[in-house]
């Protein structure tokens, strides 16, 4: 999906982060440039990456990038974030399977 055809907010958000590490822009200071509350901009990224952006999240904050390395990164810290919430899933799968709810 080409980024016209995301919604205006998340276009914005897209617009604002920058590309390369060395441009990095935290969250917080998206909040302020954009004067959206910071669920929002979470949402717009999140929305954004779902749609096919690159964007990575470093220690220094969000950019756009095609570079494999940071990619990488993002694929692995996305994949323990993944499995660490289904881990914590468990005890109530097996609460609600053995009450009959699943």
């Amino acid at each position: 999906m080409s980024v016209d055809k995301l919604p205006t907010a998340v276009q914005r958000v897209v617009e604002a982060i920058p590309e390369g590490r060395e441009n990095a822009v935290t969250r917080e200071a998206l909040v302020r440039a954009l004067l959206m509350p910071d669920r929002q901009i979470r949402k717009c990224i999140q929305i954004a990456r779902g749609a096919g952006v690159l964007i990575v999240n470093s220690g220094y904050g969000y950019y756009i990038t095609d570079d494999l390395d940071a990619i990488e990164r993002q694929y692995r810290q996305d994949t323990r974030r993944a499995l660490s919430v289904l881990s914590r899933r468990k005890a109530m799968r097996k609460l609600l399977r053995d009450a009959g709810r699943l």
